[in-house]
């Protein structure tokens, strides 16, 4: 985007974005665990079925069902600045998991 009032709804609101990827026909719902995602997939929190956030899977440490998947997160306790999470202690039924990175 180049200003607040020009920028594409698909990056600022998470239920565009989730249209978006879903209908894009180039990126596909991923219908296995969190442990199978990779750097650059999309993980949303859901509630009642729809997006409300949008985090970019940034590292993966190890394998299997024991891998940690960390994630950008932001939000407004962070103060606007951006940082890591570990995702893989949220529930799976709230979230949707996007593979994007070998989707190409």
């Amino acid at each position: 985007h180049t200003s607040s009032s020009n920028r594409s709804p698909s990056w600022t609101k998470a239920s565009y974005l989730s249209t978006y990827l879903s209908n894009s026909g180039r990126i596909i719902l991923a219908s296995y665990s969190i442990w199978g995602m990779e750097v650059g997939d999309i993980v949303q929190k859901t509630s009642a079925g729809s997006a409300y956030h949008s985090m970019i899977v940034t590292q993966k440490v190890g394998n299997g069902s024991s891998a940690q998947i960390y994630v950008t997160y932001r939000n407004n306790t962070v103060a606007g600045r951006r940082r890591d999470i570990l995702v893989s202690n949220l529930p799976e039924s709230s979230m949707l998991k996007w593979k994007i990175a070998n989707s190409y």
